[in-house]
């Protein structure tokens, strides 16, 4: 699996994807930090930085920037749908069908570079984050504790994962690079969770003896946890909240990736 695993970080970095990913990560902070900037010059209306002062902490601004819209998950989980397209669509999945052990360590070292990835995504927010409101002028109101900062850290980290093993799963069924794509982008974006949240819900307006089931639901979906997270490290205070954000995006990863491995076995060639 480690071979695996030194080969997909390698063709994403040759690729240019993982550098997309970091380039896009940059560009979203950015914007946010350069439009706080110029709503405290005048330049733009807005009391985003009231005083040169940005509300909240840097663990705020990368909650908020990146998590409210999914736009960190999407990108975690984009390289590994980036690895499993290119193999389909050049064909070298079929090196991994011909020897039935390396479909699992092909499966696992796609799981491991998930988490990799959102890891280090996860904590260059976090350093950009911190570094470029400085250099605008800006600060912030309040400074996070270390631990604050590695728990946020920690729970981000689990929900791109979720994400990530998430997409992977979808990108390895459709079996198709377009259909891999799309799919992926929806699920990335939390619109595939929401989807069923919604008509769970609608469906227990109707039946009232599906609300229990509609709660188990949305608790249960990777977009109820992200918009946790996106509320910056205020959650960490409440250990079920922890609990949640932690447990719901490692039981997606495992049940993703042991559907995945399940898919791969059953494929010929």
């Amino acid at each position: 699996m480690l071979n695996y695993l030194r080969a997909d970080l390698y063709r994403s970095w040759k690729s240019g994807t993982l550098i997309g990913m970091v380039g896009a990560l940059f560009g979203v902070l950015i914007l946010v930090v350069g439009m706080d900037a110029a709503a405290y010059a005048g330049l733009l209306p807005g009391n985003a930085a009231v005083g040169g002062t940005v509300n909240g902490s840097f663990a705020s601004l990368a909650a908020s920037s990146l998590f409210n819209a999914n736009y960190l998950p999407l990108l975690s989980a984009w390289c590994t749908v980036y690895l499993v397209a290119s193999d389909y669509k050049n064909g070298s999945h079929k090196t991994m069908l011909a020897i039935p052990r390396a479909r699992t360590a092909y499966v696992g070292s796609k799981v491991a570079f998930a988490a990799l990835v959102s890891a280090v995504l996860c904590a260059l927010a976090l350093a950009l984050a911190a570094v470029l409101p400085p250099l605008f002028g800006l600060r912030y109101a309040s400074v996070p504790s270390v631990g604050e900062t590695l728990g946020w850290w920690g729970c981000a980290t689990l929900v791109c994962l979720g994400y990530g093993a998430a997409c992977m799963l979808l990108a390895l069924l459709t079996r198709n690079e377009t259909l891999g794509w799309c799919l992926a982008l929806f699920m990335g974006l939390g619109l595939v969770d929401i989807t069923v949240i919604q008509l769970v819900g609608l469906a227990a307006l109707f039946v009232s003896e599906l609300a229990p089931l509609a709660r188990a639901v949305t608790d249960g979906m990777l977009v109820t946890w992200s918009s946790t997270v996106s509320t910056g490290t205020g959650f960490l205070a409440n250990a079920g909240a922890v609990a949640h954000v932690a447990l719901v995006p490692l039981a997606w990863t495992v049940g993703a990736g042991l559907l995945a491995r399940l898919s791969f076995r059953r494929k010929a060639l």
